[in-house]
């Protein structure tokens, strides 16, 4: 017997292609450099004419910063859109947000934050992504229609991994590529289970114990 269709799956997918639609779409004169010609010592340096960079003002500081040109119609949309993570050979291609002052907020928000059962990719609220921080969690449901995190389980079977070794995450501050190192499945909620959530930075001695726990 077919299956029926969920809507609000269907609803949500069209919302990511559509998000993903405005990567690159933003035309260089849509953004004055707000730097040129400014005598205000506060803003940054002006940048390249060809910089692939744009200035900025943070919604809560009102300073200026410098976002990748490509990311800057989305976070215009929301301010709290942090990147873009991909890995080939899934269904993950998806926005990442994070909330500073609202833990969990994106559990059950879509991008927009409206409400929503799949909800949105976030990061930990403690990382630190300008600045990289050296754990950064990211946070998804494992959808039964295989969205979102769901193809994540699939790295369970050793082939899987070989075959699709990187994750790439551009934050909105610069691109970047990561290699998996280890697959685990953990409870992060009970004594017996691993918290790994908790470790954001440190030194090199706490990294190398948490890289050994991981593996």
């Amino acid at each position: 017997q077919r299956q029926p269709v969920c809507r609000k799956s269907v609803k949500q997918q069209k919302q990511t292609n559509n998000l993903a639609s405005l990567i690159g779409a933003a035309n260089p004169d849509d953004y004055t450099d707000p730097t040129v010609g400014s005598d205000d010592p506060a803003i940054e340096t002006p940048l390249p004419q060809d910089s692939k960079y744009v200035h900025i003002k943070h919604p809560v500081t009102g300073k200026y910063m410098s976002i990748l040109r490509e990311y800057a119609p989305l976070y215009e949309l929301n301010h709290d859109f942090v990147g873009w993570i991909r890995i080939d050979g899934t269904k993950v291609s998806y926005p990442v947000m994070q909330s500073p002052e609202w833990v969990n907020y994106y559990l059950k928000r879509d991008f927009y934050g409206n409400e929503s059962r799949h909800g949105t990719i976030y990061a930990n609220e403690s990382a630190n992504l300008q600045e990289h921080s050296d754990n950064i969690t990211l946070y998804g449901h494992k959808m039964k229609d295989g969205s979102m995190f769901a193809s994540l389980h699939n790295y369970k079977d050793k082939a899987v991994f070989d075959a699709q070794p990187y994750i790439e995450f551009d934050t909105i501050y610069d691109y970047n590529t990561y290699q998996i190192m280890a697959v685990f499945i953990t409870d992060a909620y009970i004594e017996t289970g691993f918290a790994y959530h908790n470790f954001v930075d440190g030194n090199e001695e706490s990294f190398n114990a948490f890289v050994a726990k991981c593996k």
